[in-house]
């Protein structure tokens, strides 16, 4: 199932986001349970669950949490969710999920077993918009490579509440490059992305991060959220600038 992937032009875009990831005992979403919670946005939430069982032996190397942390450190499913619904509110909400296919069938059918109604939620997978930024199917498109690739710093992966304040950061720097795509009006290669970003090695400023292959053609720029007096800054001084993304697209002739 693929999920929307949003763009600015969306009415859901003004509904308060969150970033939803989950930890489980296997994929099967009928089969299988939720075993930690990490909920990213204006009201975070993160616990482990005690009842979730044991995991397989795939999953258990991925996140690496047995059952007896969970049993110890962990709240019953019931108490988990109704945390986390308590902290989503009554929607409509937007959540983020790098592959939200994944969470949204977990999510639905563990409220279904309670029997817990969900707040109107509209999905927003960043492993769709990164796809659409670039379709090369030879870029890897894995939390860890973008976050590289863009310079996001992060605490680790495979843990759900690192994995959503990842997807939380993520989620607006590849919307904002789908929405440049989309008022070119084309189908351009992105290049690459400044500030912010990655210091060069030995202090010789920021360091561009390449996602795409490089292609002859002309250069697109803009600026997210300028402010008159950020208008006015040089590039140079918009890719060391924490507070604003500066974009460059390669476009064809």
């Amino acid at each position: 199932m693929r999920i929307h992937s949003e763009r600015m032009t969306n009415p859901g875009a003004s509904l308060p986001l969150f970033a939803l990831d989950f930890e489980t005992t296997g994929l099967n979403c009928r089969l299988d349970n939720i075993l930690e919670v990490g909920l990213a946005g204006p009201r975070p939430f993160h616990s482990l669950v005690s009842d979730a069982g044991y995991s397989s032996p795939g999953a258990l190397a991925t996140h690496g949490i047995t059952e007896g942390e969970a049993l110890r450190a962990g709240h019953p499913g019931a108490e988990v969710l109704a945390g986390m619904l308590e902290a989503l509110g009554n929607g409509p909400v937007r959540i983020a999920s790098h592959t939200a296919s994944f969470e949204r069938g977990f999510l639905e059918a563990w409220a279904g077993r309670l029997g817990l109604a969900l707040p109107d939620i509209h999905w927003v997978c960043t492993l769709d918009l990164a796809r659409s930024v670039c379709p090369d199917p030879a870029t890897a498109k894995g939390l860890g490579f973008l976050a590289r690739r863009l310079g996001l710093r992060h605490s680790g992966l495979h843990r759900a509440m690192a994995d959503a304040a990842l997807t939380l950061r993520l989620q607006p720097v590849l919307q904002a490059w789908e929405t440049i795509r989309t008022e070119l009006g084309h189908t351009p290669a992105l290049l690459y992305l400044d500030g912010p970003s990655r210091p060069a090695p030995h202090g010789s400023g920021p360091q561009r991060s390449a996602l795409c292959p490089v292609s002859p053609g002309k250069r697109y720029q803009r600026c997210l959220n300028p402010s008159p007096e950020n208008q006015a800054k040089t590039s140079e001084q918009w890719a060391i600038s924490p507070a604003c993304l500066f974009l460059d697209f390669e476009m064809s002739p």
